[in-house]
């Protein structure tokens, strides 16, 4: 082998050893990265967004193109050799850029600047589904074993005896061109049978009406291999009868309600001071039920009262329940404690009688205000 070719091949040799230092010094070179934890949102929600650096140390600025479509939850600290978080918050829908850059960023190694270009990342967000129109897919009413029940709500309980083995379930939309699936004959078991219907309004919403149909094993047992006890007193639903329309919650913001609220009172009172609507949150036992609050804004001083009406039903069938409350609302000048030394010392100063000096001392005692004087 000639000269020549062991100086090329040494020269390949050196070339390939250069490139791969050149290559590991490349590799060595710090560099940052982003991580959106979802890039399709809907209105409300909130993402993650999230910057790791390696190898490098800086600040970082993160911006969105579009604020009002999604905001930015927040800034990044100085980040080096780690990851650090904020949250993205969804407003309104559309699209928004989200773009982090970096301000001062250097090599955790060598100290040297880096010049890295910023990152983005697109955010889609979506309108909030809105709950379904149900009102078009209620039940008039539910017939089971031959009893009709109407008004029915969305969880209803029925017993029959244990010589029933099997059924017939009906129903009667309230609205015209309502569909209704799950009736029909239905072979009942001994103990709880569940049967759902479903009503599907014109607008395509639908309504789930639970009906459980229970089957006694014998008189006083509801099935297995339990020992006959006496019959308990059957509970309104188990009897067949619709529950009665109460509330079932009751809470007023900054007031106390007098007596504690029970869904079987009626009637409650509550003081109030210098407050002119009452934030009243009610709850009723039938999610059916219409709730209606009156009186509880523009509060006069002295005695007010507030009613609260729910309503279920139509026309002979309406059911309504009222509660009231008694409001008291008393007035309070409220002043700062430099408004009451300046009237002190305007009450206590010397008033000029004639030529004669009048000085006036100002007791406060039982709410009467007393004054001593002094002629000199």
């Amino acid at each position: 082998m000639n000269n020549k070719i062991l100086k090329k091949m040494a020269l390949i040799i050196l070339v390939i050893i250069g490139l791969i230092f050149m290559q590991g010094n490349v590799e060595a070179a710090g560099s940052f990265s982003i991580k959106v934890g979802k890039t399709t949102l809907t209105v409300g929600e909130s993402t993650t967004f999230t910057t790791t650096t390696t190898k490098c140390g800086g600040k970082f600025s993160i911006t969105s193109s579009n604020p009002s479509v999604v905001e930015v939850g927040g800034s990044f600290n100085w980040v080096e050799n780690e990851s650090q978080t904020i949250n993205l918050n969804a407003k309104k829908a559309g699209k928004a850029t989200i773009t982090l850059t970096p301000v001062t960023l250097g090599d955790s190694e060598t100290n040297e600047e880096l010049n890295l270009p910023a990152k983005s990342v697109t955010i889609t967000v979506n309108e909030k589904q809105s709950a379904p129109d149900t009102s078009g897919s209620k039940l008039k009413s539910i017939t089971v074993a031959g009893k009709t029940y109407n008004n029915p709500g969305t969880d209803m309980t029925v017993t029959v005896g244990a010589d029933v083995t099997s059924t017939e379930v009906s129903a009667v939309a309230s609205s015209n061109g309502a569909k209704i699936s799950g009736t029909g004959k239905k072979e009942l078991k001994t103990g709880t049978n569940t049967v759902t219907l479903t009503v599907t309004g014109t607008n395509g919403a639908k309504l789930n009406y639970i009906v459980r149909i229970k089957r006694l094993a014998s008189e006083g047992r509801t099935g297995g291999s339990q020992l006959a006890t006496p019959t308990p007193e059957p509970t309104p639903e188990e009897n067949n009868v619709p529950q009665l329309l109460r509330l079932s919650y009751l809470m007023i913001d900054d007031a106390e309600l007098t007596p504690n609220f029970d869904e079987e009172t009626f009637e409650y009172s509550v003081f109030v001071t210098n407050m002119d609507k009452l934030s009243i949150v009610a709850t009723a036992n039938d999610e059916n039920a219409n709730i209606k609050i009156e009186g509880h804004e523009e509060l006069l001083e002295g005695d007010n009262e507030v009613t609260i009406t729910l309503t279920r039903g139509e026309g002979d069938n309406e059911e309504k329940t009222v509660y009231t409350i008694k409001v008291n609302k008393s007035i309070v000048d409220l002043k700062t404690p430099e408004e009451e030394n300046q009237n002190d010392e305007e009450q206590g100063i010397s008033t000029k009688i004639g030529r004669k000096i009048a000085i006036g001392i100002i007791v406060r005692c039982n709410h009467f205000w007393n004054m001593l004087v002094c002629i000199c």
